[in-house]
């Protein structure tokens, strides 16, 4: 099928419950076979087991896109990013990603597999669920490349491995501060929840805690679902997580934001992170990456392409594609509430197009070596834009 005609038929999102053992996404039910159509633009409203056979790396041939442009007499606009291909289809390479979980945050990824943007590019996507087991799966070679918190892959560097970041995934504030019904101000919290060090979860319950002089205790999870379970439960009183992960709480009047980067007013004066700040990257081993460069390239290109149909698509279409793609999806949600989720994060998606440059990295040092991952010195050129990031993949993916 041709990117974007699974978008256009009539078509559920989850948040999975991670855990120790990798589940392989397949789409269960067919998708339908549609006419190709123009993308029609709206508005733009809206992070770790066992994988066997990582893909191969042959050489792709180059693939020329048509750009397709439309004109509509009301909200039609231009969608060449994701016309389909118009060249015969290219050997295919298999790579696999390891991703927390089915979540609204992960909405590119999962655009591209079932939208039909990798198949496009010739690459067997096979998306790995392993909940806060990226990092272990990433360094034991048992997946290619990983979807986390833009501290996952400096962990390992700690421990002499040498990991490479090739694209900017999420970020633009995505995070907030959450509490139970009792609790009012950040000072309160007494038990927070959140993830692991080097998430980005962490790095901002680390961050505000400083910043709002409080004294409470962080205690990671492995998964959402664990920790608002928590949360409602009494175990924890407050918790720092994705806004659209919080956002059923806050419906069922569980939970309150009480810190939001998104709405700076809501933050201590002298709180200091850039709005662009990257909070989500793809990232790898390096000798893997180089291995398999080519094989990277058109995974991103795939990646890219499918960037303007998650950020600017119809949120009702794209919530009916995943749910009838993946059972999972389905499972959890209706169509509505799931394209309400997605609405609210497309805001989210790919900051700077995925591209990180020097001045972009370095806030993302800055940010981690201030907010629990003490073991960071901007300074020192073994965490550098030089040795931590490859912008040269995603450059040829564009091309």
């Amino acid at each position: 099928m041709r990117p974007n005609e699974a978008l256009h038929g009539t078509q559920s999102f989850l948040t999975s419950k991670g855990g120790n053992t990798m589940k392989h996404v397949t789409g269960d039910k067919p998708r339908a076979r549609m006419r190709s159509a123009a993308l029609v633009l709206f508005a733009v409203v809206g992070l770790t087991a066992a994988a066997a056979g990582c893909g191969s790396d042959n050489s792709p041939r180059s693939a020329a896109t048509a750009a397709a442009t439309t004109a509509g007499s009301q909200a039609a606009t231009t969608a060449a990013a994701s016309s389909p291909p118009t060249t015969a289809p290219q050997e295919k390479v298999k790579l696999t990603i390891a991703v927390p979980s089915k979540l609204p945050t992960f909405t590119q990824m999962f655009v591209a597999k079932y939208g039909g943007f990798f198949d496009a590019q010739g690459v067997d996507a096979n998306l790995q669920i392993v909940g806060g087991n990226v990092v272990t799966a990433v360094v034991s070679g048992q997946a290619d490349l990983g979807l986390i918190g833009a501290g996952g892959p400096l962990t390992p560097v700690r421990d002499g491995k040498d990991t490479v970041v090739v694209y900017d995934n999420v970020g633009n504030g995505i995070v907030a501060l959450a509490g139970t019904k009792d609790i009012k101000t950040p000072t309160d919290c007494k038990r927070v929840g959140s993830f692991a060090e080097g998430s980005s979860l962490f790095g901002w319950a680390t961050m505000l805690k400083h910043d709002f002089g409080a004294s409470y205790d962080i205690v990671p999870f492995t998964d959402v679902a664990s920790m608002t379970a928590a949360a409602v439960s009494g175990n924890v009183d407050c918790l720092v997580a994705v806004n659209t992960d919080l956002q059923p709480g806050i419906d069922r009047g569980d939970f309150h934001i009480l810190a939001d980067p998104r709405d700076r007013s809501t933050l201590p004066a002298n709180t200091k992170v850039p709005k662009d700040l990257s909070e989500g990257v793809i990232w790898g081993m390096r000798d893997n990456v180089e291995k398999k460069h080519d094989a990277i390239v058109r995974f991103l290109r795939g990646y890219q392409k499918a960037l303007e149909e998650s950020r600017h698509g119809d949120p009702m279409q794209i919530a009916q594609m995943l749910r009838k793609a993946d059972s999972g999806f389905a499972d959890l949600t209706d169509d509505a509430h799931l394209a309400a989720l997605v609405k609210q994060q497309q805001y989210s998606f790919a900051p700077n197009d995925g591209a990180f440059d020097e001045r972009s990295w370095n806030d993302v040092l800055t940010f981690f070596s201030e907010a629990g991952l003490s073991f960071i010195n901007p300074a020192d050129p073994k965490w550098s834009f030089a040795q931590r990031v490859d912008p040269s993949l995603l450059i040829a993916a564009k091309q």
